[in-house]
């Protein structure tokens, strides 16, 4: 497996405990006793800091336009916030996340850096956290 095929299979499987968090609840409301708005939260989180340790990466190793030191903290560390603090709306501030690090990744392919395939990835990856984020958002 190349690792294009690799990075969107795994990626794509990283979408799983996003719909997991988000549905079960639905549907075994007391399942386990999990509290899966800290769990949807907590991962959400992992994952934002995962692609922005991604960016710190680039910006090793390319010249970007960008800081993406300074720019990959700041979503990081909103991300971490959300979870400390678990305020009705944190699910608000995981998709100002997911959304601020595209913005990024779109940059990054504009200025030739990332591969087009990255982006499409990334594009259809947040779509998919966002919508899940909004509705654990809007039907807690």
């Amino acid at each position: 497996m190349n690792k294009q095929t690799l990075a969107q299979t795994l990626t794509y499987a990283g979408l799983l405990p996003f719909l997991g968090a988000a549905i079960i609840p639905a549907i075994v409301p007391d399942l386990l006793g999990l509290d899966y708005d800290r769990i949807i939260l907590t991962y959400g989180a992992v994952i934002a800091s995962f692609i922005a340790g991604i960016h710190w990466g680039v910006y090793l190793f390319k010249n970007t336009h960008i800081n993406l030191f300074i720019h990959s903290n700041i979503a990081a560390l909103l991300a971490w916030f959300a979870v400390i603090t678990a305020l009705p709306g944190s699910e608000a501030v995981l998709i100002g996340c997911f959304l601020y690090l595209l913005f990024i990744d779109k940059q990054l392919k504009n200025a030739n850096i990332i591969e087009p395939w990255y982006l499409r990835m990334r594009i259809i990856a947040t779509t998919a956290v966002v919508i899940i984020l909004s509705f654990t958002l809007l039907y807690p």
